[in-house]
């Protein structure tokens, strides 16, 4: 079916969809900008300086038991990126041991540091894998600290270990605000986490399954921002029953409990860079740089070898115009 059709079917309207432009994304960032070695790059968070230029974060997928955190320079987001093909995250780097992989990031900036938050293996039983969630800090966004295990794979009754994560970084009725994505239940899910101290004392609050728009599918991959009294919500979900991403979708929430889908797809495999085994999409991210906002994604093939290119599609005009009369 047609994400067209599929808007249909499901009676929504796409207000956002055709705001940003090109509709199926253009490709930014492809493993052979990076070296060799690296299969995929995935998972993309910005910040953006003060003058307007920005990082990029990235995930370096090296095999499935070897991932770190890469990052980008550019004036813009839509400007060239310049790359640092060398881990600063992970694998020894950024004070984490050399057996702690870093992916399924988010690096954002408060209170006049950088922080990123990141998890220690994807499930494929690499040795120092734990699955937990790792905190890294840094003054300067380039040299990280490792600042320890910030919530422990426990904390999210039945779950094995935990996905993407994303931190609102300004404090909302006194506390910060993350999503964080377990596997309880056997597919990847959504779960509220708060505390009043970035680097500590992260308490879970609640799950989110009204996110979820098929029954037995999973959803994560999320991207949360608070504005103008509203909670912002990017993520990925599947079309079907298991655990793979196919679809991008929009929802919002006042109150991080109760859920509004607003576009359920957003976007689908609208590319494919990889042919018809194109399997994936995941993990948006959305940021406002020089009176522009980006969407960022990768497209992902599992077979035969797990294989992703980072994608960007833009709007031309402000975070407020962007969600003017949705």
């Amino acid at each position: 079916m047609s994400i067209v059709k599929h808007l249909l079917t499901l009676g929504l309207p796409a207000k956002l969809r055709y705001k940003f432009k090109p509709l199926a994304g253009l490709p930014k960032l492809l493993p052979l900008n990076i070296d060799e070695s690296t299969h995929g790059v995935l998972e993309a968070s910005v910040v953006v300086e003060d003058d307007g230029s920005v990082k990029i974060y990235f995930t370096k997928c090296m095999g499935d038991t070897t991932n770190a955190i890469c990052m980008a320079t550019a004036a813009s987001v839509d400007g060239e990126w310049t790359v640092n093909p060398t881990p600063i995250i992970g694998l020894g780097a950024g004070g984490a041991p050399a057996d702690r992989q870093a992916h399924s990031s988010y690096v954002f900036k408060a209170n006049g540091f950088y922080y990123c938050t990141a998890t220690n293996g994807y499930g494929f039983g690499s040795p120092g894998e734990d699955r937990c969630l790792y905190l890294y800090k840094s003054v300067d966004g380039i040299t990280f600290t490792d600042m320890g295990k910030l919530i422990d794979k426990s904390a999210i009754p039945g779950s094995s270990g935990f996905g993407n994560s994303c931190v609102e970084p300004i404090l909302i009725n006194g506390k910060y605000e993350m999503l964080l994505e377990g596997n309880g239940g056997g597919v990847w899910n959504v779960h509220r986490f708060n505390s009043d101290n970035i680097e500590s004392g992260w308490t879970h609050v609640n799950a989110l399954p009204g996110l979820q728009v098929v029954a037995g599918a999973m959803y994560g991959g999320t991207d949360l921002f608070y504005k103008n009294g509203l909670w912002y919500i990017f993520y990925h979900y599947g079309a079907a029953e298991g655990n793979l991403p196919t679809l991008l979708g929009f929802a919002t929430s006042t109150d991080l409990v109760s859920i509004t889908k607003k576009e359920t797809p957003l976007f689908g495999i609208e590319a494919k860079p990889y042919g018809d085994a194109t399997d994936q999409i995941a993990d948006p991210f959305i940021i406002e740089n020089n009176g522009k906002v980006f969407l960022l994604a990768e497209y992902v093939t599992n077979s035969p070898v797990v294989k992703s290119e980072i994608w960007i599609w833009e709007f031309n005009g402000t975070l407020n115009q962007l969600f003017a009369n949705i």
